[in-house]
């Protein structure tokens, strides 16, 4: 199985913010985006209604349907991108401006079914915004629409639209790269620390590292390496004392098991003395035997790996062992 490699924390940091930076610009260049086109549909839509309702009082105040339109567009101009028309109760035009022609209201009336206004689509002009309204004319029901052509509208969404597309991608690219060096700025106390902590060797463990800033997340973590330095210390030094104490306590027993051996080669002739020099070798291997096992019992105690029972001793009993140990030396 391949071992999966992870990406150190700059590049995972770098990601995240680019990642973050990456969602926010979206959302915002989709909100702008959603907000612009909202203004400019009711920007359209205040002007369509006020045409509308101009072309209204017209017909209210009596006018011909002929004379209203010939107002309507001697106020508001010709305007290539609005025009009006009037239909009859039965969906016959009655009037309409000089833009559009009886074909053109055939072709619209079927698509536009909202009787308030709302968006339309044309096979001729393209997209289309409207608003309609029922009037009363001289004793005769008319509905009259108004309407506006989204060519100029859409084309300004879409230049819109293509700035954000060519726009976000470099500042995605930027801001990678900020954060990179951001990121690369926060760890550089890291950094070193990690270099620090790695040059302390076991001759130098009552070195300790620098505190910059107590107060921050580096400032924590390097009192933390202090305290484990500093108990890393304490344990190198009962370990040393520990080697000297052993090395004090083995030394005696050795000497006289080499004593007794040395005086039981040259006084073979008395079996007696020989058999008690013999006695008092074995009787020390076995000193050395428990000395071996309590500096263990005590090493296992240090690291608590084992609890050793304590059990009282008689102290007359301990010097009359040393005494008796230490005879041969004398």
């Amino acid at each position: 199985m391949m071992r999966q490699t992870r990406l150190n924390i700059r590049w995972r940091l770098t990601i995240w913010n680019a990642l973050a930076f990456a969602f926010i610009l979206v959302a915002f260049g989709i909100g702008v985006y959603q907000l612009l086109r909202q203004a400019h549909f009711d920007m359209l839509d205040k002007s369509l209604k006020n045409r509308l309702v101009t072309l209204e009082e017209s017909l209210q105040e009596g006018s011909s349907v002929e004379d209203a339109i010939r107002d309507w567009v001697g106020k508001f101009g010709e305007h290539s991108d609005y025009f009006a028309f009037v239909c009859d109760g039965l969906q016959n035009t009655v009037g309409a401006t000089a833009t559009l022609n009886q074909v053109d209201i055939n072709r619209l009336l079927p698509n536009l079914i909202n009787d308030y206004g709302g968006t339309a689509h044309d096979s001729a002009f393209g997209r289309i915004r409207y608003a309609s309204r029922e009037v009363q004319s001289h004793g005769q029901p008319l509905r009259i629409y108004v309407l506006a052509e989204l060519e100029h509208l859409d084309e300004e969404l879409l230049l819109v639209r293509r700035t954000f597309l060519f726009a976000i991608p470099p500042a995605l690219v930027l801001s990678a790269a900020l954060s990179y060096l951001l990121a690369v700025r926060a760890l550089s106390p890291v950094e070193k620390l990690r270099l620090k902590t790695d040059s302390i060797s076991a001759t130098d463990l009552h070195e300790r590292i620098a505190i910059a800033n107590p107060n921050d997340e580096i400032g924590h973590l390097t009192a933390t390496i202090n305290s484990l330095l500093a108990r890393l210390d304490e344990s190198f030094d009962e370990i040393k004392r520990f080697t000297a104490d052993a090395s004090h306590e083995l030394r005696t027993p050795i000497a006289i098991i080499r004593s007794e051996a040395e005086m039981g080669l040259h006084n073979d002739a008395d079996h007696s003395r020989t058999n008690k020099r013999l006695s008092s070798i074995v009787e020390e291997c076995g000193r050395l035997t428990n000395l071996t096992s309590q500096l263990l019992a005590l090493s296992r105690a240090e690291s608590s790996i084992n609890k050793s029972n304590m059990k009282p001793i008689s102290i007359d009993r301990l010097l009359t062992e040393v005494v008796e140990a230490l005879e041969p030396l004398a």
